[in-house]
């Protein structure tokens, strides 16, 4: 016979087991999302997104959740979300709001989807008063153009007019399928004096025009070497930074098609986590081969960007203690999100002297994001002429026919809430380079001609003084 107080304390926990699993919460269940105009569904590992303005709501897509992002922590009304860098925060909805559920299919009213793209932009669009765009004027003069009976390819030039008047290179609309072999009929492609490979050939000719024994990283994405006593780290990207063992003796095109090969065997956010690991491999290499180096120069003057957690891995890397670096916030109808606070966190194997930044117009996006970061630090000096201005990661959304587009949603400020977009990170020593891309690459190639880089040899100045 078993004894009392034994049955007691088997029933004493089985009742606590069982409150224990009635209080287990899990993120299954629809949950708005805070700023970004975006509901989501979870079941299990599968998420489905619903775009939503105050005309419209339809699910855009469905995926895996690592797809989307990975999830930080869940409680009973509130979601965390890690996307990149951005800790992305949701609330719990009961149903989908009656919008959601509209039966009337007017997917492919060409009205319909005007309404659609003016208000998204209106909702969510964070640089009107910085570029001076009136947008209720830009709905009064395209609106009228618009009827039930607008084809497509006119709807996509539309869209197309209205956008370029932003811009802002965060802001695009893809081709459909549909109309792609219609709209090349009728356009003029912009004819680009410099392709990729040329543009390449350049940076290495540069770096090779100061630095000793030029070693490369996946394709010559990464650069590196000595200038004396002065490291010189060149970074022509935020992306294509995972170690997927690629032979580093391969051209540009062999390496991109094998790193896509690689990539694609991972969730979106696990890629971005290779790149951010990469990042700092890379990093630690040039750091561990540079070991005796007084002092750094980072040429990031090719960079258009690619990921804030590649950015951010760079800079940590050269950087000696921790502070606070940068904030950011949603822009949303007429009200602002909570800022999110960014730090310099050093990375192990850090450089804490002096570095030298090397900027252009064609700095831009995660690599600005770079240069904002050094802004709280004393140690960095910036030269070249300002960056891009485009800070704002691309908030994604479709249209009511699935068309896909992308806007600025962001505001990246630095510490004092000073904004940038539009005019980008200013340097400390001026070089007038030109905003044009063709135009940008004829004065790097002068003096690859001439055996003289004008940054780099301001640079080597005061770096030695």
């Amino acid at each position: 016979m078993k004894h009392p107080l034994y049955i007691a304390i088997i029933l004493i926990l089985t009742s606590c087991t069982s409150k224990i699993e009635e209080q287990v919460v899990t993120p299954n269940g629809l949950w708005q999302q805070v700023g970004y105009g975006k509901i989501v569904e979870i079941q299990d590992s599968i998420l489905r997104v619903y775009d939503i303005c105050q005309t419209d709501c339809h699910m855009a897509f469905e995926e895996e959740i690592l797809d989307f992002g990975r999830i930080l922590k869940v409680s009973k009304d509130s979601l965390t979300i890690k996307h990149n860098i951005d800790h992305w925060e949701f609330l719990r909805i009961e149903t989908l709001p009656k919008l959601c559920l509209d039966t009337i299919d007017l997917s492919h009213n060409p009205e319909y989807n005007f309404e659609t793209f003016w208000h998204t932009f209106d909702e969510h669009y964070c640089s009107f008063e910085i570029k001076d765009i009136n947008w209720d004027e830009v709905y009064d003069e395209y609106r009228p153009k618009i009827s039930g009976e607008t084809s497509d390819l006119a709807l996509f030039q539309i869209f197309e007019e209205m956008t370029s008047l932003l811009n802002d290179g965060h802001v695009s609309i893809d081709l459909p399928d549909e109309i792609e072999v219609e709209y090349k009929e009728v356009t003029e492609p912009k004819e680009k004096r410099y392709s990729i490979f040329d543009e390449f050939q350049l940076q290495q000719d540069l770096a090779n025009l100061y630095v000793d024994s030029l070693r490369s990283y996946n394709g010559g994405v990464v650069r590196w070497g000595s200038i004396g006593e002065v490291g010189y780290i060149q970074f022509n990207t935020m992306w294509m930074m995972a170690n997927y063992g690629i032979d580093p003796g391969l051209g540009l095109m062999e390496t991109y098609q094998l790193y896509a090969e690689a990539e694609s065997h991972f969730k979106d956010e696990e890629q971005r986590e290779n790149e951010a690991q990469g990042a700092d491999y890379i990093m630690n290499t040039i750091l561990t081969e540079l070991s005796g180096a007084k002092a750094f120069i980072l040429d990031l003057r090719f960079n258009g960007g690619g990921k804030d957690c590649v950015a951010m891995e760079v800079i940590n890397h050269l950087s000696g203690e921790n502070r606070k670096a940068f904030k950011k916030y949603v822009s949303y109808l007429d009200t602002n999100t909570a800022h999110q606070e960014f730090e310099l966190n050093p990375s192990a194997n850090h450089f804490s002297g002096k570095v030298v930044v090397l900027t252009s117009r064609q700095t831009a996006s995660a690599a600005e994001v770079a240069v904002l970061a050094t802004l709280s630090n004393p140690n960095f000096i910036r030269i070249g002429s300002n960056t891009e201005g485009i800070f704002s990661s691309t908030l994604d959304k479709t249209l009511p026919n699935l068309w896909e587009y992308e806007l600025s949603n962001e505001v990246y400020t630095d510490l004092d809430g000073n904004n940038y977009e539009n005019v980008g990170v200013e340097p400390d020593v001026l070089i007038e380079y030109s905003a044009d891309k063709d135009s940008f690459m004829d004065q790097l190639k002068l003096a690859v001609d001439s055996q003289e880089d004008e940054a780099i040899k301001i640079a080597l100045t005061r770096l030695r003084n």
